[in-house]
């Protein structure tokens, strides 16, 4: 088949969102927890309006259908660097060539980011499109970011003899404590990245406050050792988990030398207990592949749904003049 790249226009939004919606329900055959709103293509429509209108994009046109769209969302400094992030939602592909269409639109639309000096590329794709990650894969990105999913049932043990309880303003140490060891291990190696929003004094208070999100200590031998938040699903995750039904798990952490000995699937038990209470339908967490420990916990008890993937293109490039 045949088609040709030009700039994405208003006139292409209603079919860009049709292809989305279509890859969801392909996704939805294998990945049922996802939310089904996503299926309808309203749901995305506004969405990809407002980012056409902020940042430039490319359509895939084929015999005068939307085959393929790409937009880039331009961040003036994301881990130190102008970068630009294609969310799941903002492209799609669709036929038999799709992989080809991929690599076209990223090769226009890459010429012109770097042009613009934004050499970390980011590009949000679902878990079980294997056709579209291996492409992107071999177009050098490679894994930041996993969004996984669960239902709430049970949890596969082993579980420790703890003390859970539900913390409240008066565990504002405690929570800040725990806070600040999980600061220190994500930034050893081999995770070697640096939390800074959700460090303040003022979030762990509003955090506590909140009735709509819970924070579940663990109390081993008269310490706490563990901790679990779980609320709302929240802005830093992947779009297609946000639903009213999914409760987001956003912080989790376990001391050191008690580690291993199911004091997490304990407070993962718990943590689902109250979702379930509090009318939810299913779970959701966004990690880390780099975090060994905590990638081995989630994909234990979590399935993927969603990848954010990531290509740090040399700066010398853009000075070459030849992009």
């Amino acid at each position: 088949m045949s088609y040709k790249i030009q700039p994405f226009r208003g006139e292409h939004l209603e079919e860009a969102a049709r292809l989305f919606a279509e890859r969801i329900k392909v996704e939805r055959t294998s990945s049922p927890l996802l939310p089904p709103r996503f299926e309808d293509p309203s749901t995305i429509l506004p969405l990809l309006k407002d980012l056409a209108a902020r940042s430039p994009g490319v359509a895939a046109m084929g015999n005068g259908d939307l085959v393929g769209f790409m937009i880039g969302w331009r961040i003036p400094c994301w881990r130190g660097r102008r970068s630009v992030w294609v969310p799941e939602w903002a492209h799609a592909e669709a036929g038999e060539v799709r992989v080809k269409v991929l690599n076209d639109m990223y090769e226009n639309l890459a010429r012109e980011w770097v042009r613009d000096g934004c050499f970390t590329h980011l590009v949000g794709t679902l878990a079980g499109d294997k056709e579209i990650v291996d492409a992107l894969f071999w177009l050098g990105f490679g894994l930041a970011a996993v969004d996984a999913m669960r239902d709430l049932g049970d949890v596969e043990g082993p579980f420790a003899d703890v003390d859970i309880r539900r913390a409240d303003a008066g565990d504002l140490t405690t929570a800040e404590s725990l806070s600040h060891d999980q600061e220190r291990y994500m930034t050893a190696s081999p995770t070697l990245m640096a939390l800074e929003e959700k460090s303040s004094t003022e979030f762990h208070k509003e955090t506590l406050a909140d009735p709509a999100k819970a924070t579940w200590l663990a109390s081993y031998e008269s310490e706490v050792v563990s901790r679990m938040l779980i609320g709302p699903s929240h802005d830093d995750a992947a779009y297609v988990i946000s639903d009213e039904g999914t409760a987001s798990i956003t912080a989790a952490f376990t001391k050191g030398h008690v580690r291993e000995r199911g004091i997490g699937a304990s407070l993962l038990r718990r943590a689902l207990e109250w979702a379930k209470a509090a009318g939810y339908v299913r779970c959701a967490v966004d990690f880390e592949p780099e975090n060994v420990l905590g990638r081995s916990f989630w994909l234990k008890h979590f399935r993927p749904v969603s990848f954010g993937l990531i290509r740090q293109v040399d700066p010398r490039v853009g000075r070459s003049g030849e992009v």
